[in-house]
């Protein structure tokens, strides 16, 4: 809405408990998604993209941490916000100790002129401190994705 960004917290019978609109740190911002820790915080992660600040095209990775009451406990961008070292999230499950699992890609090392980069499995644990252990794991094969994909039969 024209408001932004918003996550509201409902209670079983539809009741809103609270509403916390999120600041913008970018000239646009796409909401990825939100989770439900197993201690009550609400991890919320999206891209954000400004091209005064960020220079490459796929945005920068955005968490927060959000107490079950609404009240913000840390806001942080992980990673470079650029071509390297700036991970992009696409898997994200809550850990019983109240961490969050993530996983998606990142890219290590620069691209020769004219080459697309190569993306690495990337995976880490942030936990409730905003604190990220990461690891990388192999390269990602994008024309394999293609192939799976494209023997797919729509339903």
């Amino acid at each position: 809405g024209d408001e932004g960004p918003v996550l509201m917290k409902f209670d079983k019978e539809a009741n809103l408990q609270w509403k916390r609109f999120i600041k913008p740190k970018g000239t646009e911002m796409e909401l990825q998604s939100v989770v439900q820790s197993k201690l009550g915080g609400f991890y919320v992660f999206m891209l954000v993209y400004d091209e005064a600040k960020f220079k490459y095209r796929g945005g920068c990775e955005r968490a927060m941490l959000i107490t079950k009451e609404g009240v913000v406990v840390w806001d942080k961008f992980i990673g470079s916000c650029g071509l390297l070292n700036s991970p992009t999230v696409s898997y994200i499950r809550a850990q019983d100790d109240g961490s969050i699992l993530l996983r998606g890609h990142v890219v290590r090392q620069k691209p020769a002129e004219g080459n697309d980069p190569t993306y690495l499995f990337w995976e880490s644990t942030l936990n409730n401190k905003g604190t990220l252990t990461q690891k990388d794991g192999p390269v990602i094969d994008w024309k394999k994705t293609e192939e799976w994909q494209s023997r797919l039969k729509p339903e």
